[in-house]
């Protein structure tokens, strides 16, 4: 069995041809290969498990045509991957490079590379670009050893394949200043490795790793025929079917002997035809079948999101004065929000100022009815004097503030000592006993004092 890794460095297209003469000479049956940037690499006489991730640069496990690919994880970012080729397990790992990512390429190993080997098993071979070493003279340069992968790999017993010969470092990438040997396969101890080289390639920075191992990949076995067959009714429906079986059993008609065994005809010849005929309609159907279930399921949900935003709330948001002068823009009337495709009307604001019908107040609001006369009436004043002037509703607005659609009273000012006997009368007349008069505020469930608003006594209106 021969194993091949290497680093595309985000190969294109037009250099898969070179990739391909590579496989072919070395007889390679199981490839990893990292850093891919193509979605499919279509390598004739290959299968591919391929899995990008979101950075493009993501990892692909091929293996040669004949032999049986099984896909059994796909790491999120693109950087591992784990399939059963045969009857063997491998994975591929491309790890995070720099200096500066030394803690993501530790939680890499610990986690990510942790959880493939958890679903491949303790024997897996593991292989690819670890960008970094576990021996002191896989490099040159500065230090690039990871504690984490070398506990990873003793912990599941794996050893790496390469042999330690001062004489073969086996470095596979290198820069004007260091070199180090960053492609890798470590394999379980019981599968003896014959042969191990490193494999300049002319389409990528990293050279490769190609590894025989003792053993040949069994192929996969040939599937058994089924012992029974069940036709399918539902294509006797499909005019297409029916046209293509009267050829087909025309040209079994004209096969038949003249004169030979009728039941051996049928049971060598016309049945198989006619069975293999039905089967390739059959998968056909099933096909369009799934197709348009999932279509109409599409719809479904589809249908159900439409509903569900038809049903929404058609509450209307209004952005306030104090909102726009924060935001600086300019406040003119309410600014009203569309919600489940209906409009509401905006709320607008009550008006506090005269209690008089057509007065302006001290607070410059419209003098229409406002809130207050039309919840709490007219101000309460003594029987058989005159009503409050102008500025009495002056006084009462000063007293109000607005805050949103509430209405609370501003915090009393410090008066005298009042007199004992209530309010001032008219003059040569006493004084009635102050009566509180009960007000319930708006939005409150219970009841308040209120006040009386000072009235003018005569001649001085």
């Amino acid at each position: 069995m021969n194993v091949l890794t290497v680093n595309l460095c985000a190969a294109t297209s037009s250099k898969f041809e070179a990739l391909r003469a590579l496989l072919v000479s070395k007889k390679i049956d199981v490839a990893l290969l990292q850093e891919v940037a193509a979605p499919r690499l279509c390598v004739p006489g290959y299968k591919e498990f391929t899995n990008i991730g979101e950075a493009r640069r993501g990892t692909v496990i091929l293996a040669r045509e004949d032999l049986e690919l099984t896909p059994l994880l796909a790491l999120p970012s693109g950087r591992g991957s784990a399939a059963k080729v045969g009857n063997h397990m491998f994975i591929c790992v491309y790890a995070p490079a720099g200096s500066k990512r030394r803690q993501e390429r530790a939680a890499f190993f610990a986690e990510d590379v942790a959880q493939l080997l958890a679903v491949a098993g303790p024997h897996a071979i593991l292989g690819g670009d670890f960008n970094c070493v576990v021996r002191d003279g896989d490099t040159t340069g500065a230090t690039m050893k990871c504690p984490e992968l070398q506990k990873l790999v003793c912990e599941i017993r794996l050893e790496d394949v390469w042999p330690r010969d001062p004489a073969r470092p086996g470095h596979t990438f290198a820069t004007a200043t260091m070199s180090a040997r960053l492609d890798r396969v470590y394999a379980p101890r019981q599968l003896a490795v014959q042969a191990a080289e490193v494999v300049p390639v002319a389409f990528s920075d990293h050279h490769g790793l190609a590894v025989a191992f003792d053993g040949e990949v069994p192929p996969r076995p040939p599937r058994p025929p089924a012992a029974s067959w069940r036709f399918d009714a539902r294509i006797l429906k499909d005019p297409s079917y029916l046209a293509s079986f009267k050829e087909e059993w025309a040209r079994c008609v004209a096969r038949r002997p003249v004169d030979g065994d009728v039941v051996q005809w049928w049971l060598r010849e016309a049945k198989p035809a006619i069975r293999r005929h039905a089967a390739k309609f059959t998968r056909d159907f099933r096909r369009e079948y799934r197709r348009r279930r999932a279509q109409a399921a599409r719809m479904c949900s589809v249908n159900r999101l439409q509903r569900r935003f038809r049903q929404c709330d058609s509450r209307a948001f209004v952005r306030s004065a104090a909102t726009a002068r924060s935001l600086r823009e300019h406040c003119g009337a309410p600014q009203v929000g569309v919600r489940g495709g209906h409009v509401a009307a905006p709320r607008q604001r009550r008006a506090h100022g005269g209690l008089q019908g057509g007065q302006v107040g001290a607070a410059g609001l419209p003098g229409q009815h406002v809130a207050l006369r039309r919840r709490h009436g007219p101000p309460a004043v003594r029987p058989g004097r005159p009503s409050a002037g102008p500025h009495a509703g002056e006084m009462h607005a000063a007293r109000v503030g607005i805050r949103g659609r509430r209405i609370r009273r501003a915090p009393r000012a410090r008066r005298g000592r009042r007199r004992r006997g209530g309010t001032p009368g008219l003059r040569g007349q006493g004084g009635a006993p102050r009566q509180p008069r009960q007000v319930r505020r708006p939005g409150r469930g219970r009841l308040a004092q209120g006040h009386r608003h000072p009235v003018p006594l005569r001649g001085q209106a």
